[in-house]
């Protein structure tokens, strides 16, 4: 009933924010369209009981309007380091369901992501929630941090999208609570997952949710 009140609450606080509520299946985003990027997602991680393929194209959601989505569904391509189409929602959680893991690539679920981070700090939140998953389920949280560094905003041009300074994650399960706040650079390495633990009121105070 808290976590219900909780959820219900934060997407309360995001409609007034301006924001499109997508309910898609097994996950929710709350998408700002100003920015053209999904600003906080929700979800709930059961036991892992699939193996459908992830999907190899990335999309448009057919349902959002044109001007509250990415310009392009193209890897993001520049000189200045590598980032990647950094997943909100991961498509393995929701190998389930052929629907599911298709609508994890809307671009509506994509962000730039610093390669190294992505695939270092944010894939290991990614598999704590998918070893945990399978002894209850888990309720997870998260969202993007735009701050005023607008030098690696390497994206306006092609996607329309800022690139995101920071991203932060809360995980529940039953009376558990773990958070952190990875900054979205190619230090936020696999191994350094601890050093950006947070708590929830830090958690609250960077993202204003």
């Amino acid at each position: 009933m808290r976590l219900f009140f909780l959820i219900t609450l934060l997407a309360c606080q995001l409609a007034q924010a301006e924001t499109i509520a997508l309910k898609y299946e097994g996950f929710n985003i709350w998408l700002d369209c100003d920015r053209r990027a999904a600003v906080m997602y929700q979800y709930t991680a059961t036991k892992d009981a699939g193996n459908e393929s992830r999907e190899h194209n990335f999309l448009h959601d057919p349902e959002v309007p044109q001007d509250c989505q990415q310009k392009s569904v193209k890897s993001y391509k520049t000189s200045q380091g590598k980032y990647d189409r950094g997943h909100m929602v991961p498509a393995n959680h929701f190998d389930h369901s052929k629907t599911a893991i298709k609508q994890t690539n809307y671009m509506v679920n994509i962000l730039p992501q610093a390669a190294k981070m992505n695939r270092g700090a944010f894939k290991a939140s990614e598999m704590i929630v998918e070893c945990l998953r399978e002894y209850a389920d888990i309720y997870v949280l998260g969202g993007a941090v735009w701050k005023n560094d607008y030098s690696n905003d390497h994206f306006k041009e092609s996607h329309g999208i800022e690139t995101p300074e920071l991203f932060w994650k809360i995980l529940i399960q039953g009376e558990n609570v773990i958070g952190w706040i990875i900054p979205n650079k190619d230090e936020a390495r696999y191994g350094n997952l601890d050093s950006y633990l947070a708590s929830i009121h830090e958690i609250e105070r960077i993202s204003g949710v």
